[in-house]
């Protein structure tokens, strides 16, 4: 099994634009901070970019994608000089808007969108990955290979039939290629989670867990998998995926609940049941733990937003 490839199935990813401009001058935009992760792609020309916590500016030119995974407030700017930086305020949140703030022959193209997804990024996956990274153009046998950010701002501009279905899966591609370049990052804890899935004792015991979730597990079970003993497994485990085994057997259960909440209209008893829980009022209170919501309150809200 893949691992990463199943997490990111179960959490049904989308994203929207919610701002493209053209831009020439000096300009700068705050971007306001928001749960969902948030993409920008430098279409054409250059910006500076930075976390609005440390205004440490990273250099960006046509082609790069920059990626905040956590939603972290940021500023873009044509200068790291803070002194002349006139702001527009942006709200990530607030919808896809298509602003020309100049003509088509501007200096600096940008689009910038946000993933959106049907069960929260809340797996120890997503929680691997840095505030902040920065995705350039790979380049090889001498050419630039296009990324799906190309593809996808050539696509919105697209009238075509299916063009809609098409960038749908243009924002999954380009999630999973920002994912694929942390896979090579020496300093990226993600790397070493994306290391310790290709390992072949601890992706079977993943494997296991992912394909019974409602197994009653016991770390001792696991660690005879793995053909270790309790203390080493469980070291190795914590130190490989960033949790103890228990704790992301908990967390797999209840991300499994909330997209069979999401997914099917099974009731919430028989959910309950399927996910390891002889009782269903202790489900629930795990739950609501978890994802600050009731399971129904969960699956009301999914129906009204496909309503």
């Amino acid at each position: 099994m893949d691992i990463i490839a199943d997490i990111l199935d179960s959490v049904w990813l989308s994203g929207s634009l919610f701002f493209r401009a053209n831009l020439n001058g000096d300009w700068g935009v705050l971007y306001e901070p928001t749960p969902s992760p948030v993409f920008h792609y430098i279409v054409a020309g250059e910006a500076w970019v930075a976390r609005q916590r440390d205004h440490d500016y990273v250099h960006c030119q046509a082609g790069d994608v920059v990626f905040f995974p956590h939603g972290n407030a940021h500023v873009i700017a044509h200068s790291p000089n803070e002194q002349r930086l006139p702001r527009a305020c942006i709200k990530p949140e607030d919808g896809c808007q298509t602003t020309r703030i100049s003509d088509a022959d501007a200096s600096v193209r940008l689009m910038c969108g946000v993933f959106r997804s049907r069960t929260p990024l809340s797996h120890p996956l997503f929680a691997t990955l840095p505030d902040f990274i920065l995705m350039r153009p790979e380049r090889r046998d001498g050419e630039w290979l296009p990324h799906a950010a190309q593809n996808l701002d050539q696509a919105v501009e697209s009238a075509r039939l299916g063009t809609g279905a098409l960038r749908d899966r243009m924002f999954e591609l380009l999630f999973v290629q920002l994912l694929q370049s942390q896979s090579n990052s020496s300093c990226s804890t993600y790397a070493r989670f994306s290391a310790a899935v290709q390992d072949p004792a601890m992706r079977r015991i993943l494997t296991e867990i992912h394909q019974a979730p409602g197994r009653a597990w016991r770390v001792d079970e696991l660690a005879t998998l793995a053909h270790c003993s309790r203390s080493v497994f469980t070291a190795k485990f914590r130190r490989q995926i960033g949790t103890s085994p228990m704790a992301y057997i908990n967390h797999w259960r209840l991300h499994k609940a909330h997209a069979l909440l999401v997914e099917t209209a099974y009731p919430i008893y028989t959910v309950s049941d399927l996910i390891g829980y002889a009782n269903t009022s202790s489900f629930i209170k795990a739950f609501r733990r978890k994802f600050g919501a009731t399971p129904m309150g969960v699956r009301e809200r999914a129906q009204s937003v496909s309503d």
